[in-house]
């Protein structure tokens, strides 16, 4: 499996220590049709640090919740099966951390370990249709990280990190591969590191995406989340999702890097917006903050390279430095970059400051890179403050150079 190969390439070393380790099968027992009692028990101990060690087949599950200063290690190669038959609960992960300090996942060796849900069985009846049932959920965690880890077939996201009281995260070497709802969701964080980590082929219900960055409620901050050295791929929606609708003025600025990052395939490869519906010029009513991505490359995405949908206002900058992007198909403008705002009662929603620094297109037929479209017809004066200078290179070789302006 690709992602598994990727996975081994980052050959990481444990992060946990051999002394002071606890085996859950020596002191709790292990049962291989069903270990969650012993699994819990484990947890609930206060132990600093428990292992799942490797047995003749895998560790069986039912819903698992973590404690407070603990680490939870996986021997190399062991996995956590999700039990047939359970999670009928619409937000029943298999193992979820909610309102704790100082708590970790680590696989161990250069494989890691593995969770692994059973989403086909949760895409049909007997079971109520739900996106929540997440791999590993975090709730309001602080001092929290996995690394190391491959999730797979999650009957939600991989990966989901929520709530106004979530601070002080990482997420390293981490494989989420098919799974259901998203790659990794964050949906409110302040300091988040992802790093080295694939997230593919997610596919089950919108927005189906690699990774998506959406806080559902106004005081869930996004700031001091860095994302670098990541790859997405072939996602049956967006490589990369960014969707502020739920934020306005008193929402923390949003501070969100994403440097060194690949996209491949997918619906569009980057995603940002707010909510075309959503016109007005007070800035109390809207998100503030900036997002940047550098050094990024987004290739073969069936729509646009980028989608700019009602971005805020001027408070909010948006950022694209020496990003490229490479044959994306273009979409119904068949552009690689579509901005799209609309105006009415009350004000708008049109796109303005805008950077697109040393940035690349290479198209696969000439066209134009970049289309701004608008609900209504947008007047040259609308679309303020987009600027850089932008290098397209044609499927013959020839390259145009473009500095873009401020319209006055």
């Amino acid at each position: 499996m690709k992602t598994m190969k990727a996975f081994a390439a980052f050959a990481a070393l444990s992060a946990c220590a051999a002394a002071g380790q606890v085996k859950i099968s020596e002191r709790f027992g292990f049962d291989p049709e069903d270990s969650t009692r012993f699994i819990q028990q484990a947890l609930d101990s206060g132990l600093p640090e428990i292992v799942l060690d490797r047995q003749k087949t895998a560790w069986v599950t039912k819903p698992l919740r973590g404690r407070s200063n603990q680490t939870l290690c996986f021997e190399e190669d062991v996995e956590l099966q999700a039990k047939p038959g359970e999670f009928h609960g619409k937000v029943d992960a298999l193992i979820r951390y909610e309102n704790v300090t100082n708590v970790a996942i680590v696989g161990m060796g250069a494989r890691g370990g593995v969770c692994r849900m059973r989403k086909g069985d949760y895409q049909r009846a007997p079971y109520v249709r739900s996106e929540w049932r997440h791999g590993v959920f975090f709730v309001n965690a602080v001092d929290f990280r996995i690394e190391n880890m491959i999730i797979v077939e999650s009957g939600g996201d991989g990966v989901d990190i929520l709530g106004k009281g979530c601070r002080n995260g990482v997420v390293r070497r981490v494989v989420c591969d098919r799974n259901h709802r998203q790659g990794l969701s964050v949906e409110g964080c302040t300091g988040l590191l992802i790093e080295d980590c694939v997230f593919s082929n997610t596919q089950g219900t919108p927005p189906s995406a690699g990774v998506d960055f959406e806080p559902f409620k106004a005081d869930q901050p996004m700031a001091g989340i860095v994302m670098r050295n990541c790859r997405i791929e072939g996602n049956a929606g967006n490589g990369i999702d960014l969707w502020a609708g739920m934020s306005d003025g008193k929402t923390p600025p949003y501070d969100i890097t994403v440097e060194n990052c690949r996209v491949v395939g997918g619906k569009n490869g980057i995603r940002i917006g707010t909510g075309i519906g959503r016109i007005t010029d007070d800035p109390k009513a809207l998100p503030q903050g900036h997002v940047t991505f550098t050094n990024c490359v987004i290739e073969r995405c069936e729509r646009y390279g980028i989608a700019v949908d009602a971005k805020p206002h001027s408070a909010f900058r948006l950022e694209f430095i020496g990003c490229s992007l490479h044959d994306v198909s273009g979409g119904e403008e068949d552009v690689d970059v579509r901005l799209r705002g609309k105006t009415g009662k009350g004000g708008s929603n049109l796109p303005d400051n805008i950077a697109f620094r040393d940035f690349t297109v290479r198209q696969p037929h000439p066209r134009q890179w970049v289309r701004c479209v608008s609900l209504v017809e947008m007047a040259a004066p609308h679309v303020r403050d987009i600027t850089g200078n932008v290098r397209v290179i044609g499927a013959n070789g020839k390259i145009q150079t473009i500095d873009v302006k401020p319209k006055p």
